[in-house]
């Protein structure tokens, strides 16, 4: 249980990276670097991403699950504090789930006339939203951890 926090950290972060990988990826195939993007085709590498989020995710619940019985043996502060934190990174994981699969639909061409500009833009909406639940869910399951 004490390795979930970093786990999720992990992904989160690796996630970002094959985003900042899609913004880039002509330059990174002109300069012959083998990213993912640029090995499998932005759609799959965003299609990977959302499979790291919603692994992510999963480690969020199952952690707050594993802890929730000792969490409840806390005081009132230390409830509402887990709850608090937790329910913000529960948030955070599915705006970036959202922005993802966003990311999914404009890579895959779904939208006619997608131009590597928009492409670009929402890459980085989604950098931005991947980021936001690193903290706090981080910090939520080191404290569930904590307990176990």
């Amino acid at each position: 249980v004490a390795k979930l926090p970093p786990i999720f950290l992990f992904l989160c972060v690796v996630a970002r990276e094959i985003v900042m990988d899609i913004t880039d990826v002509e330059e990174d195939a002109d300069a012959n670097v083998r990213t993912i993007p640029v090995r499998f085709g932005t759609h799959n590498a965003a299609r990977v991403v959302e499979l790291l989020l919603l692994s992510a995710a999963c480690i969020l619940v199952a952690g707050a699950s594993l802890a929730a019985p000792h969490v409840l043996g806390q005081g009132l502060v230390g409830r509402f504090a887990a709850m608090g934190v937790g329910a913000l990174a529960a948030h955070s994981i599915g705006s970036a789930l959202t922005m993802a699969r966003s990311l999914t639909r404009v890579c895959g061409g779904a939208r006619v006339g997608t131009t590597e500009e928009e492409m670009k833009n929402k890459a980085q909406l989604t950098v931005d939203a991947i980021m936001r639940p690193v903290g706090a869910g981080t910090i939520a399951l080191a404290y569930a951890s904590s307990f176990l």
